[in-house]
């Protein structure tokens, strides 16, 4: 898969193993993929946890995500309670360059902080 700077990477692996871990684990998530209209997101997915209704943050691999020339995830947090619990700056709610483990690890967080 290219990306659209034109870099190959694998979004897919650990993209694909932290999916499969919220779902053996019982974690409330949706998985949405990116309209093939988005230049340089096609074909990738989005995980919104707990669902695209209410996100309380949600995970990407795509050509503007920081980690994706690795086949890494990046998290944006959209909730004022959990950002502020997890002690991060209100003002940069963003982490990138996260394997499928961390990516799962601070999904419960997420949940956690929430009451989840």
């Amino acid at each position: 898969m290219k990306d659209f700077f034109g870099h190959e990477f694998d979004a897919h692996t650990q993209m694909n193993t932290f999916i499969c871990k919220l779902a053996k684990a019982d974690v409330p998530f949706q998985v949405i993929g990116f309209p093939a209209s988005t230049e340089g997101y096609q074909g990738t997915l989005q995980v919104l946890i707990p669902s695209t209704k209410n996100p309380l943050a949600d995970f990407v691999c795509h050509g503007g995500s920081y980690g994706h020339d690795d086949g890494l995830m990046e998290v944006m947090v959209h909730d004022k309670i959990v950002i502020d619990a997890l002690g991060w700056d209100d003002l940069d709610p963003i982490k990138g360059y996260l394997d499928a483990d961390e990516a799962f690890s601070l999904a419960k967080e997420i949940l956690a902080a929430k009451g989840g």
